[in-house]
Order: C-alpha cells, then sequence, then structure tokens
C-alpha cells in the first residue's frame, strides 16, 4: 500500500466512510478508491483535491505534508481559493508547499499596502 493510500484510507475509516461513499462524495469510482487504497495506482492532481475535499482535509494531508500549523495554513489556502483576487494564486500554491502559500498570501498583502489602487477590495 502506498503512502497516500494509507492516508486516503485512514482518514476515510475515520469518518466512517465505506469506499462507495468516498468514491460518491468525490465523483470518482469505487474501484478507483480501492486501487489508490491498495497502492496500484495513484492519483492524479485533479483526483487528489476531489479526495481532499470529500474527506474535507488540504490535499497536503494526502500527501504527507508535515506541517505544525495544519489549521492555519488551511484557513490561509480557503481565503486564496475563495477571494476572486487570489483565485490565480490559490491555483498555483494550492497543492504546494506551506512555504508556496504563505508566499503567495503574502505577496497579495504586499500588494496591497504598496499600491492600493492595484488591489480593491471593495473597501
Amino acid at each position: 500500500m502506498s503512502d497516500v493510500g494509507n492516508r486516503i484510507r485512514r482518514l476515510r475509516l475515520e469518518r466512517g466512510m465505506s469506499q462507495a461513499q468516498l468514491a460518491e462524495k468525490a465523483g470518482r469510482k469505487r474501484s478507483a478508491i480501492g486501487n489508490y487504497e491498495s497502492g496500484a495506482r495513484e492519483p492524479d492532481f485533479d483526483t487528489l483535491n476531489a479526495l481532499a475535499r470529500a474527506l474535507e482535509v488540504p490535499a497536503s494531508a494526502l500527501l504527507g505534508e508535515d506541517e505544525t500549523d495544519d489549521d492555519a495554513l488551511w484557513s490561509l489556502r480557503e481565503s486564496l481559493r475563495r477571494d476572486p483576487d487570489r483565485r490565480m494564486l490559490f491555483s498555483l500554491a494550492a497543492n504546494g508547499s506551506a512555504q508556496a502559500v504563505r508566499q503567495a498570501a503574502a505577496l497579495i498583502d504586499a500588494l496591497k499596502k504598496t499600491n492600493p489602487d492595484f488591489y480593491d477590495d471593495g473597501e
């Protein structure tokens, strides 16, 4: 079993979900979930994101990133995802390292401070 497969299985079981339930929630086939969990296949980028959403964890949790501030990082990723002006940065940093996510957010914050006309957040 692969590390990603182990994490998918552990998180699925922690949530009391069957493979079929996870597959339905993620929009995938039950057999695909079984293949990921057994290590026969590795999920692609889109599938990894779908599984993470279905399991309600950041994709980094499936990849095994060791982060001590998971909640803060997840919140930061969500702010990048939801804000239309930050969405492009989210697409670049969503599954990147914690450092990439923090750099993306810092870039927007720096632009807001140095050039208020460049970034209008509706205030």
